[in-house]
């Protein structure tokens, strides 16, 4: 199981915004359910009352998908600086 600190990350679930402590991430060998096995995303709220307010579930294709597409929104957003040079805004 791998874990992934975040310092300048937030979600936003049914009770509004929450900054995101870690997450883990893991897989799984083949099982019934899901016959290639599976990739889970835990991602853990900072605060103590929400551990877990997103879990991932995903078949070894969308955990791929997911990840270009992460990477691909990455690369436009640092073109140009623009990640590293704007200041971090979040309304709480």
């Amino acid at each position: 199981m791998a874990e992934i600190a975040f310092t300048n990350s937030v979600g936003r679930g049914r009770n509004g915004w929450f900054g995101i402590s870690k997450a883990h991430v893991s897989s799984f060998p083949t099982d019934g359910e899901y016959p290639l096995g599976h990739v889970h995303v835990n991602v853990v709220s900072k605060r103590a009352a929400f551990p877990g307010p997103i879990v991932l579930q995903l078949s070894p294709e969308d955990a791929e998908q997911l990840g270009l597409q992460l990477m691909a929104h990455c690369k436009q957003l640092l073109v140009g600086g623009y990640l590293r040079n704007r200041p971090r805004q979040m309304s709480r």
